[in-house]
């Protein structure tokens, strides 16, 4: 018969489970600072101080954190009562050096009792506060700059960018929220500058290499300014901005992505290091890329809208492995007057909404000239009414065409063969009531062999079909 151990004298079950509990470590706590101190620039500066209630290693870790992200939003919200103790350190009170225990639990009993201040006065000094954040010798630069203001709120916001960029920031991302009036006129944009030269702007961005701006206005003193105080620049990111510069130059730009919101003439790029190329939206001007000695550009990705194509810009993007071209004409598709270019390395091709011409000959084109491609989608270019994309609009006739009698002595042309040695997948999406003989003779010049069942889905009248080859 087995015996029962038996237990220490003096202890019971609820002692037990007191040693259990304790044994239980903080994980997050004990990481090491640096991985803490990524997580929280992850969070915004207000996310980030709210992390003090966690625990004494959390107490005064936010201060260090590399990035300042301030949202205006934010402060205007009631904030949970457990938070009133921390919320006042953005009014009217500068934390100190660490003292002894007894003194900063004084402190938080009369921080607790304090009133909390005003959205509009606690957003406006814990900005000022965040940017003017005193260090031992000179202060650290800054891995990010993040601030998103209101419209009206925006004129007190520059002097916290100008304070922030003398953190020498390597990326800076500003959003501007703006209205619209009811009837449909807009207000806003505020005017964007960065210091002039003679404020010493090249100092402030020696670093940065990341810059997203959203909501503004912006004039050719911006496209000098990336031109000449921008040394290490290479992603740039303009989203809804009213952007009235025809040229951009930079040594050192890898991806530009812009969303015009008002139209411009052109835009010219002198980007020799282009990677990736957006030029979105219904203001999109055409788009000319500098050719350095014939040679066209690495740019390996490209998205383009409307009238981004009528200069020719696709002899300037041979060597994309993607290509997304939305609302494009026939004309800026075909470029006539240069030979269709050959897109060797090209891998993805979407055409969203573009006139692929008569018979489908512009897709013809592609299907010839990119015998690498792997995947190609052609949605909603397919249409019977007038072509209202980039470029001068295509007007389709409705009249029936008359077959001519072919003489006896005259032979039938062969079919057209695309390789298409790689391709995987052809999704079409399409309204129902499109007429699909001259897409569907296209695509069965493809020499793959169809993988079957076709997947096929309809909604809202838009039907989708995905081919996939072996």
């Amino acid at each position: 018969m087995m015996e029962m151990e038996e237990k220490p004298a003096g202890t019971d079950d609820g002692e037990e489970r007191g040693r259990a509990d304790a044994a239980v470590e903080d994980r997050l706590s004990a990481l090491p600072g640096d991985v803490l101190l990524n997580v929280l620039s992850c969070l915004t500066s207000m996310q980030a101080a709210r992390t003090t209630l966690l625990s004494r290693r959390w107490r005064h870790l936010w201060r260090d954190v590399p990035c300042i992200d301030i949202d205006q939003r934010e402060f205007f919200r009631p904030p949970p009562r457990p938070a009133a103790s921390w919320i006042n350190a953005f009014h009217d009170w500068i934390p100190e050096e660490e003292e002894e225990e007894e003194e900063e639990e004084e402190d938080e009993e009369e921080r607790r009792e304090a009133p909390v201040a005003s959205p509009w006065k606690r957003f406006q000094n814990a900005a000022d506060w965040l940017s003017l954040r005193q260090h031992y010798g000179s202060p650290p630069p800054l891995e990010a700059l993040r601030l998103r203001v209101a419209c009206g709120a925006f004129d007190v916001a520059r002097r916290w960018i100008d304070r922030g960029l003398e953190r020498r920031p390597a990326a800076l991302h500003l959003c501007c929220d703006n209205d619209a009036d009811p009837d449909g006129t807009d207000w806003g944009w505020p005017w964007f500058f960065f210091p002039d030269a003679g404020y010493g702007a090249a100092a402030f961005t020696i670093r940065l290499t990341k810059l997203r701006l959203s909501g503004l206005s912006l004039t050719r003193d911006f496209a000098d300014a990336v031109a000449a105080d921008f040394p290490v620049l290479e992603d740039m990111e303009l989203h809804d901005c009213r952007c009235e510069f025809t040229s951009l130059t930079s040594a050192s730009l890898r991806s530009v992505s812009i969303e015009y919101r008002v139209h411009v003439d052109k835009l010219r790029l002198t980007t020799p290091g282009l990677v990736s190329l957006r030029v979105l939206g219904h203001g999109a001007p055409p788009v000319s890329i500098l050719d350095h000695e014939a040679q066209a550009p690495p740019v390996a990705e490209a998205a383009l809208a409307g009238r981004a194509g009528d200069l020719g810009v696709l002899r300037y993007l041979r060597g994309a492995r993607t290509l997304r071209l939305s609302r494009f004409s026939t004309e800026a598709l075909l470029d006539d007057g240069e030979p269709f270019p050959l897109f060797r390395n090209l891998r993805t091709l979407v055409l969203d909404e573009c006139d692929v011409g008569a018979d489908c000959h512009v897709l013809r084109r592609f299907l010839r000239n990119a015998p690498f491609l792997e995947t190609l989608a052609v949605r909603n270019c397919l249409r019977n009414s007038p072509f209202y994309g980039g470029g001068a609009p295509v007007y389709r006739k409705s009249r029936k065409r008359k077959r001519k009698r072919k003489r006896s002595d005259e032979q039938p042309a062969p079919p057209a063969c695309y390789p298409c040695w790689n391709l995987k997948m052809v999704e079409l999406e399409f309204s129902e009531d499109n007429a699909l003989f001259e897409l569907s003779s296209a695509l069965r010049d493809i020499t793959k062999e169809v993988v079957h069942p076709i997947e096929g889905s309809v909604q809202d009248g838009r039907r989708t079909v995905k081919i996939k080859y072996t």
